[in-house]
């Protein structure tokens, strides 16, 4: 019998081993991931729109695990997921008309995004939040659909992307300001702008939007509203592109001829 004792205790040994390793690697992944097919990109090209057209962002561009729940926040909703045992599927994404499974990558560090039924073929990464992006999670929680995401993303993107100090090329003696409290001078006489993040579900515009506005004019609500100006922004390198947005009834728009190109002083 005593011969039967050690061989037992180390298999019970093993087994607690087993389960602790799981557990400690459940650890190591509680926090904010952050989808880098969305945000890297963004920065990288300074450029919203292509983004968001991946099928997962309308899913899942920030998750949240907690113990044995995953919060995901998309530009759409929220929701809250049980999180399995296994780290090769921590749970499933039923979105529309796909379902991506998450798996935890420990030699990188990343999660992974795959729909099971392999309609859609991108690769998604998810990645920790870095220190200086802690500012987008602030105030999310309680929260529905994308209240407090949407703001703290905003802000980030106008501060990141946007802000900042621009001479005309045509005519580098004029400039333009961007103000991260979002006023502007110096461009047609406007001086407010806001632009189109693409949250929520209404998107009439076919790209990065910027809307100009002039608060000295009143409205009349009767006519067309003449005090704004919309315009599509693309960067080439540190030039700023502002082509005019067109629209027949302010339901869609689309590019007009007018260009401007501004670049940003270093």
């Amino acid at each position: 019998m005593k011969y039967l004792i050690l061989p037992l205790l180390l298999l019970s040994l093993s087994c607690n081993q087993k389960k602790t390793n799981v557990l400690v690697s459940k650890e190591n992944i509680e926090g904010y991931w952050i989808l880098s097919n969305y945000i890297d990109k963004i920065m990288e090209n300074k450029s919203i729109y292509p983004q968001v057209k991946q099928k997962l962002t309308w899913n899942v561009i920030l998750l949240k695990i907690d113990k044995d729940s995953i919060e995901t926040h998309s530009l759409i909703m929220k929701d809250k997921l049980s999180l399995s045992n296994s780290l090769d599927s921590l749970t499933t994404i039923n979105g529309m008309n796909h379902n991506y499974k998450l798996k935890y990558l420990s030699t990188s560090e990343t999660i992974t995004a795959i729909d099971i039924k392999e309609k859609d073929t991108t690769s998604y990464l998810f990645r920790k939040l870095k220190p200086e992006e802690r500012r987008l999670v602030n105030g999310i929680d309680n929260k529905y659909f994308h209240q407090g995401l949407s703001s703290n993303f905003y802000s980030f993107f106008i501060d990141n992307i946007i802000s900042g100090s621009y001479k005309y090329v045509k005519d580098s003696t004029k400039s333009v300001d961007f103000y991260k409290n979002g006023t502007t001078k110096g461009f047609k006489g406007y001086n407010q702008f806001s632009i189109h993040d693409y949250f929520g579900t209404l998107h009439p515009f076919p790209g990065d939007a910027i809307i100009f506005r002039d608060t000295t004019k009143v409205r009349d609500f009767k006519k067309p509203p003449l005090h704004t100006g919309i315009y599509n922004w693309k960067f080439r390198k540190d030039t700023l592109i502002l082509t005019e947005m067109k629209t027949k009834n302010y339901e869609e728009y689309f590019i007009g001829t007018e260009v401007y190109e501004l670049i940003k002083n270093k």
